[in-house]
């Protein structure tokens, strides 16, 4: 168990932060509760000799983030919608569960209906760190705040902002630009107050190529490096990275459907229970013919399926993931790639 000490920010203590994106914060607390390993294990009694006692149980969640010694710990993704909390929302929009196992807890849970279950982050203030101020409200924009995606902590001299950002992709572009600039902005207004500043949590942001999922790695279409062919082997079928031939030779042609024929076009669907509710699709004509044909994956609304791919449809300078050309060059192209072989050579290849 971490050791009490002087209470940092107010003095020259220092200040130690966890951030922590759980998937789920019950899959969390029911794998800290079946112990897995996570604490010391308990003295054996000597040899021949009964336990005296049984044996206590196992620490709660708090208990073990107590371990880390940390300050504050963030964390993120811990999908608990608002009724499971059963906790008031406060001025700022936190469910505030009060002191617990030696934490002060703070929810921001997602208030969007579409998205109840999702999101959601949570901040634990360690006792005794004061913490004047939380606030699941700091974007200024209802949609964004409602998300469930940004608490800030205000604890005197210091401001933790605990993020989890969009991710990127079709739709979620957008929104995800907006995002990061929603959090800067507020950054910029605690600055103003003469506050020191700490941004943590998933940001959804990658340094390098090397950093990313192979399929969220960009492709510079009108950059993929030439390969030299083999007698009998004319479109370099046989050689590594065959796939970029296919993209070299039709990835013209396909921009140019996606952007002269693309509709948008609803799709019914049945939920849980037999309901059935309106999707969204994009959709544009295949290569050589006038059959129109699905991409990317069902929106929630028109605006959301016109905005897929949007990028591609602005821009002549085509820097796609490469998801979206494996989505465009199977649909619209008709290239039967397999998706595991693209993927590992995105996987062991520097030139993406």
């Amino acid at each position: 168990m971490a050791s009490p000490r002087a209470t940092p920010v107010a003095g020259s203590a220092p200040f130690k932060l966890l951030s922590w994106n759980v998937a789920g914060l019950k899959s969390l607390v029911k794998f800290v509760e079946a112990d897995k390993g996570l604490y010391p294990p308990a003295p054996s009694p000597p040899a021949g000799r009964a336990p005296s006692a049984p044996a206590p149980a196992r620490p709660p969640l708090e208990t073990f983030l107590l371990l880390h010694g940390a300050d504050v710990t963030c964390l993120q993704e811990v999908k608990i919608p608002l009724p499971d909390l059963k906790l008031p929302l406060n001025a700022g929009g936190v469910a505030h569960s009060f002191e617990r196992g030696g934490w002060q807890i703070f929810f921001a849970p997602c208030l969007d209906k579409k998205a109840s279950g999702f999101n959601g982050v949570a901040t634990y203030v360690r006792s005794p760190l004061p913490t004047v101020r939380a606030d699941a409200r700091p974007l200024g924009d209802e949609e964004l705040d409602g998300l469930g995606r940004c608490l800030l902590t205000d604890h005197g001299p210091l401001v933790v902002f605990n993020v989890y950002a969009p991710c990127a992709g079709g739709a979620s572009d957008a929104l995800k630009v907006q995002f990061h600039k929603a959090v800067s902005r507020a950054m910029c207004v605690e600055r103003s107050k003469g506050k020191k500043v700490i941004l943590c949590g998933d940001l959804n942001m990658s340094y390098a190529a090397i950093d990313s999922f192979p399929g969220h790695r960009v492709l510079r279409c009108d950059r993929l490096p030439k390969f030299r062919g083999l007698d009998g082997d004319p479109d370099n079928k046989a050689l590594p990275f065959a796939w970029m031939e296919d993209v070299r030779k039709f990835w013209p042609a396909v921009l140019e459907s996606l952007r002269a024929t693309k509709q948008v076009v609803p799709q019914q669907t049945s939920g849980p229970g037999g309901v059935k509710y309106n999707k969204f699709r994009l959709q544009c004509k295949k290569l050589g013919s006038d059959v129109y044909v699905n991409l990317g994956v069902p929106a929630s609304s028109e605006e959301d399926a016109a905005s897929m791919y949007a990028s591609l449809v602005r821009s002549s300078d085509s820097q796609p993931r490469l998801f979206a050309v494996m989505d465009l060059m199977k649909n619209v192209a008709g290239c039967n790639w397999s998706a595991k072989t693209v993927l590992a050579d995105a996987a062991t290849s520097c030139r993406l």
